[in-house]
């Protein structure tokens, strides 16, 4: 569904945050 789509992209998302969160 397009909903499964966009949550795939939200938690690429949050891994990307999370890891420049850890890096500060």
């Amino acid at each position: 569904t397009r909903y499964e789509k966009l949550a795939e992209r939200f938690t690429s998302f949050i891994s990307l945050v999370g890891s420049i969160v850890c890096m500060t």
